[in-house]
């Protein structure tokens, strides 16, 4: 277990109280992106500067005094007062990523197979004066040198750190940046009368940061060992204070210089460098990779609690032991599924602080997944004994391998058929809000087209035979009742025998019939994938007799009169309830009394495609059969 002692402590604080703004986004982020306790436009943390201040005199007693600074300058940067108005990252050297899987038993470093793997590295450098990109340049060179020797001394557990740490971006790894910051000066110190003059202008600090980790000589006395070190930055905004080239003070609260108190006010540091300790998560990674493989879920709640432990006992220099994924599925399989609710009485996540943020960085349990795609998955899940596990466990499993129409379907019947399992109010309120979701069938609109045969009856089928039409359709309504307007035609029959107003050849003649209905509709069957509708309405009948021969319009017989259209569809919908077939059935009175002297039944059958938007109400849950 890594234990911090000694001047670490004062370097551990510093993590503990820049953890948002150091650790997470020195190692997840753009420089330019930074929030407070690092780079970037972002506002600081309420307090988060007083709160730094406040502890200066206790724990940083052997840092220098302000005047000790100005009596001994370390570098040319004339000593200003003022406030960090700019932060930019204006250089910064990357390679191609040279790295194999971090967490294997093989070593890290694709060195040991590729003597060539520095020759893609690269600087990049942009708003920057010739003399200082050159001073980059070189200080980054002699550092790749420095590094290229060190490293080959490192353990495979000091290698294995160093791949956790890296910074990625785009697939290079970022080396080292150059910070540009600005600071807004309203006093510059004059080192000949040793006194503060007023100023009003802008003056650049350039400092070099190594953004992965690094090796040094170790001070172990070990010959031919290193440490392994990272290096942390802490650039205050928005607040007044002395700034130097090597660090800043203590916030200054007055706006003359001459009320300042030189003697007390401390010196802090930009940068930080505290020795990386070995990451121990791979390992327990590893066990509990084990006990998930011989399905031995009841020991994975003391495995968790010693790989959180172990995390705490680290962070937030490696960051969480877990994802959010992997925490939840092995909470559920130890049957602690209430530590995923803001019910936990015994606050478990609260308690670890390597569960309150940076877990975007940790590294998934493989185990875990190959166990969600195996066939016996289901059934282990069904063998946990906490209820409140079991069901959270199958509407996960649930989500996860099906369809997302069907897995709300699915999640809404496990809730249905488990909840009275759950004596507490909170939870069962929890997983309803949760997991349960049925929504019901509002208003629609829908439209279609297709063949259509119709079987003419009584004296109507005397005169002609059935004949193939179209059937088309549009229409709307809400729930189970709806409105069509439908539309049938039947074109171009011949006649089987000559009516009474036709004295010449029946061959010269056909019979069309034109149907235009208002149909009322009531559903009485609706499923995920099935409809049934009875309806009935009136028509509009146009039918006449027509001369094909003739170059004029010549229709002996025109007649137009109202009817009764009535029948019932089956529609088949594919998943979305979008598109689907509808098998209407149905039957119309057709009146010919001018053509062939008849009133007749026409029954009909239509295949039509259908293409339907419904608009969806979310059901309300029934509490009642819980005395709610």
């Amino acid at each position: 277990m890594f234990k911090l002692g000694g001047p670490m402590r004062i370097l551990y604080a510093i993590l503990l109280l820049c953890i948002s703004g150091i650790a997470r986004n020195l190692l997840e982020n753009d420089l330019s992106t930074i929030g407070f306790c690092c780079f970037g436009d972002c506002k600081p943390e309420p307090n988060q500067e007083d709160v730094i201040d406040s502890l200066v005199p206790s724990i940083f007693k052997s840092l220098p005094t302000v005047q000790e600074k100005l009596d001994h300058p370390k570098n040319k940067f004339t000593p200003v007062i003022g406030v960090v108005n700019h932060i930019e990252v204006v250089a910064h050297s990357s390679k191609w990523n040279a790295y194999s899987s971090r967490w294997d038993d093989n070593p890290v470093l694709c060195i040991f197979d590729d003597p060539d793997w520095r020759s893609n590295r690269s600087i990049v450098v942009s708003n920057v004066d010739n003399e200082i990109a050159e001073q980059f340049t070189a200080w980054d060179n002699w550092l790749d040198s420095t590094q290229s020797v060190l490293e080959r001394r490192a353990t495979l557990d000091q290698l294995h750190s160093f791949s956790d740490l890296r910074f990625i971006r785009d697939s290079r790894e970022v080396l080292t940046q150059l910070i540009k910051v600005g600071i807004k000066a309203t006093y510059s110190y004059d080192t000949n009368s040793r006194s503060w003059k007023e100023a009003d202008t802008t003056v650049y600090l350039y400092l070099p940061v190594i953004t992965t980790p690094y090796y040094v000589p170790a001070k172990n006395g070990i010959e031919n060992s290193v440490d392994l070190l990272k290096s942390l930055i802490h650039i205050p905004r928005n607040s007044k204070r002395v700034f130097f080239g090597d660090g800043f003070s203590q916030q200054v609260s007055t706006n003359q210089p001459e009320e300042l108190d030189p003697n007390q006010l401390k010196v802090l540091p930009y940068k930080y460098s505290f020795r990386i300790p070995r990451n121990p998560i791979p390992k327990l990674h590893q066990e509990i990779g084990h006990l998930i493989r011989e399905k031995r879920f009841s020991e994975i709640s003391k495995a968790m609690d010693k790989i959180i432990n172990a995390a705490d006992s680290t962070y937030p220099i490696f960051g969480s032991a877990l994802t959010d994924e992997d925490y939840k599925w092995l909470n559920l399989l130890s049957g602690n599924g209430i530590r995923l609710t803001p019910y936990d009485t015994l606050k478990y996540r609260e308690s670890h602080r390597s569960l309150q943020g940076v877990a975007s960085r940790a590294i998934s349990i493989p185990e875990i997944y190959s166990w969600l795609d195996s066939d016996g998955a289901y059934n282990d899940i069904l063998k946990i004994e906490d209820d409140f596990s079991r069901i959270i466990a199958l509407n996960e499993y649930a989500f996860k391998k099906r369809s997302s129409e069907n897995q709300k379907e699915k999640m809404a019947v496990l809730i249905e058929e488990n909840l009275d399992k759950i004596p507490n109010q909170d939870l069962r309120h929890y997983l309803v809000k949760r997991y349960w979701n049925r929504e019901e069938y509002g208003g629609y609109f829908s439209f279609g087209i297709g063949p259509a045969l119709d079987f003419p009856l009584g004296g109507l089928s005397s005169y002609i035979d059935p004949g193939i039409g179209v059937s088309m359709f549009i229409g709307g309504g809400y729930k189970q009742f709806g409105a069509e307007f439908l539309m049938q035609i039947f074109p171009d029959k011949e006649l089987k025998k000559r009516p009474e107003q036709i004295s010449e050849n029946t061959n010269d003649y056909i019979y069309d019939s034109f149907v235009i209905g208002l149909d009322l509709h009531y559903r009485y069957l609706n499923t995920k994938y099935w409809e049934a509708d009875a309806y009935i309405g009136p028509t509009v009948n146009i039918s006449r007799i027509i001369n094909i021969d003739s170059n004029e319009k010549d229709w002996p017989v025109d007649q137009t009169s109202v009817g009764l259209d009535f029948g019932g569809t089956l529609s088949y919908f594919e998943l979305g309830h979008v598109f689907g077939l509808r098998l209407r059935l149905g039957a119309s009175t057709e009146n010919a009394t001018k053509a062939f002297d008849t009133f007749s039944l026409k029954p009909y059958t239509a295949l039509e495609i259908i293409v339907k938007y419904n608009a969806k109400n979310k059901v309300d849950f029934d509490w009642s059969k819980y005395g709610e």
